[in-house]
């Protein structure tokens, strides 16, 4: 699953169409028009832009665990999924890892997982973070993470990092079955 917030392409997942759409009409009036393929000096596009950062707000809520880690089989990507409410968008620092997976085996401490030396987290390819109400009183989130460990002897948790100077907040504890 892929979702664009438009920050690299002009419309998102439908960028080719529009743009294929557009040369087609272009290269449709130089036919009609006779043009024997001589190019204009000068091309520009006007395109409207709009910010769809967050205006700010600030939440009062505390952290708070909507519904435990839950595995979802049944899907054509399968991954663990934790929702969460507490924090307006404008109180994440977006730009810094946010979110990751702890693990903890047997008797030692919790650690941040690392494959191949990579940790997992929201800065990567495998953790999704999706808004799912954005109310002034219930801003909730669920984070999705996909291609997860199967190890049925480890322990893990999903890690809301430090926003802003709040104390780290910890899932509900999973196992990798």
């Amino acid at each position: 699953m892929q979702y664009y917030e438009g920050g690299h392409t002009i419309y998102g997942p439908n960028t080719r169409k529009y743009l294929s759409e557009m040369h087609g009409i272009l290269l449709n009036n130089m036919i009609r028009s006779g043009s024997d393929g001589d190019l204009t000096p000068n091309v520009s596009y006007k395109m409207n832009a709009h910010s769809f950062y967050p205006k700010i707000s600030i939440s009062q809520l505390r952290l708070q665990e909507c519904l435990s880690p839950v595995y979802q089989a049944n899907t054509k990507q399968p991954y663990w999924s934790f929702q969460w409410k507490g924090l307006s968008p404008s109180q994440i620092q977006w730009h810094q890892s946010f979110i990751r997976i702890a693990r903890k085996l047997g008797s030692s401490d919790w650690e941040p997982l690392l494959i191949n030396s990579i940790p997992v987290d929201d800065q990567g390819y495998d953790i999704a973070i999706i808004m799912l109400d954005n109310n002034s009183a219930d801003i909730r989130y669920e984070i999705r993470w996909y291609h997860p460990q199967t190890n049925v002897d480890t322990l893990y948790r999903f890690e809301i990092l430090d926003s802003k100077n709040m104390p780290i907040f910890y899932s509900s504890v999973f196992t990798g079955n």
